[in-house]
Parts: C-alpha cells; structure tokens; sequence
C-alpha cells in the first residue's frame, strides 16, 4: 500500500510569501507576554532520576514575579524516561519534546522504576535553582 502526503498550499515556487496572509505564530506571540526564559543542557548518562520540583515551588528563586512555569526538555540523544509525580512514566526518544505546561512536579530519569519512586527529595534541585540565581 503506498501512501501519499497531501500536498500544503503555499506561495508557488521562487516567490515570497504573501505578507497579509494571517501567521497563527505570530498571533501567538503577541498573545502571550514571556517576561524570562531559563535554558539548561544536560548530558547525563545511566543510571540518574532528577526530580524537578513544582514552578510554584521554584519560580520564585529563579524567576520572581513569574506568573506560570513551561517546563520543557527536548531529548537529542538516547533515551529517558519521565513522569509527573505519581502518574505512570513514559519513555522519550531521540527528537522527542517533553512539555509540561501547567508547572507540575515531575521527574526525568534513565529508567521507568526510577521515575516510579514513591517519593523525591526536592531539595537537591531546589539547590542547583538557588545556586543558579545566585550566579
């Protein structure tokens, strides 16, 4: 069985595209007010589990005034494992993008048992935020 991609509508080959056509990015972004970002890269390797507290919890030390946390990892490499606190964990793979919007608790680990523990010290991440601010 053969399967075919439809094809998009676009501005036809060699041109510019049309500037008054409507962008939902850019409406986006305009929308929503980002007021700070924080960007780590992690090279870690087997066998780890990294509890990452609630943005409630940490917004204050590394973003005060902040109204709501995005957490979001992107995986470039490998395999991990995450889950929100208490909740099953799934497995993330190389190109995956883990999102999680409403600030939960959560936990990113190299193996399913680890994400599953029953329950986390957030004091150690707590530290590195507090570290981190602090420069």
């Amino acid at each position: 069985m053969k399967s075919v991609r439809p094809k998009v509508p676009g501005p036809p080959e060699g041109t510019v595209a049309d500037a008054t056509r409507p962008d939902p990015l850019s409406d986006v972004l305009r929308t929503v007010r980002l007021t700070g970002a924080l960007f780590f890269l992690w090279h870690v390797s087997s066998p780890y589990a990294t509890p990452v507290p609630s943005g409630r919890t940490f917004a204050p030390i590394v973003l005060p005034g902040a109204q709501q946390i995005i957490s979001y990892h992107i995986v470039t490499h490998g395999s991990c494992w995450s889950a929100l606190l208490g909740e099953a964990p799934v497995q993330l793979e190389a190109g995956d993008i883990l999102l999680i919007p409403h600030g939960d608790a959560y936990v990113i680990s190299s193996s399913a048992p680890l994400c599953m523990a029953a329950q986390f010290d957030m004091e150690p991440s707590l530290q590195f935020f507090r570290q981190m601010a602090a420069g």
